[in-house]
């Protein structure tokens, strides 16, 4: 009863009074009319952003693809010219090494020189034994020592590839390689199984510096070219 009396209470019981409510109720639709369109707009956008960030998602996509496409491409170019220079490089050395040994074997024995044609111009080059049969008639060398005897250097061939005070400092360094095998004053033999001479060598002798040594079964170690593999000097120790 008392809930009724208050409703009647807070009824308009005029016209004035109706329109006032009629315009707040007005007031409160258009508000939340508003605020629904508002709502409205802002999913919008963020469905618009959302589309337009799939499409930029999706052809990032698509450009990173092209991109790796071509840089595999590039990476394989890359590959086949390196592959390229080395057969190259490869093939460079080998022809090298053959002209190398030409020319050592053409200057030791006294060949023709390897440019000789008919009517061009030669490279000539002096003839080791000529040279060596004119000093010998000039000052006759002292007799070598018997190896056998004294344990000096090897005179079982002519040489005259180091001085005695030369050999002695070699001597004195007691050199030993891991190689072994038989070999005389020019031997050929392979490179790889010479073995550099220490610095402290030749740097007092630089005639050595492309020399190495390998150790003889023969006893004593021999001296050979770094490049060639020619036996320059036989080394024996002291007995």
């Amino acid at each position: 009863m008392h809930a009724y009396n208050f409703r009647m209470a807070d009824a308009p019981k005029t016209i004035r009074e109706v329109n006032v409510q009629i315009e707040g109720l007005e007031k409160r639709l258009d508000q939340v009319l508003k605020i629904g369109f508002a709502a409205i707009g802002i999913m919008t956008t963020l469905a618009a952003a959302g589309v337009g960030i799939y499409i930029q998602l999706n052809s990032l996509g698509k450009t990173v693809e092209v991109e790796s496409a071509k840089a595999a491409q590039h990476f394989e170019y890359i590959e086949r010219t390196l592959a390229e220079v080395k057969s190259a490089n490869t093939l460079a050395f080998n022809s090298l090494n053959r002209i190398e040994l030409r020319l050592a074997s053409s200057t030791t024995a006294g060949n023709p020189p390897l440019n000789a044609s008919a009517g061009g111009p030669q490279l000539t080059f002096p003839d080791r034994t000529a040279l060596a049969n004119s000093s010998a008639t000039i000052a006759a060398p002292p007799p070598a020592p018997n190896p056998t005897t004294t344990g000096t250097i090897s005179r079982d061939r002519s040489s005259t590839f180091l001085t005695a005070d030369e050999v002695d400092i070699i001597r004195a360094a007691r050199l030993k390689s891991d190689t072994t095998l038989r070999a005389e004053i020019g031997d050929r033999i392979p490179t790889s199984s010479l073995k550099r001479l220490p610095a402290s060598i030749y740097q007092r002798v630089p005639v050595l510096a492309n020399i190495g040594y390998v150790s003889r079964s023969q006893g004593g170690i021999a001296l050979g070219d770094l490049q060639s593999g020619e036996i320059k000097q036989i080394v024996q120790p002291k007995s």
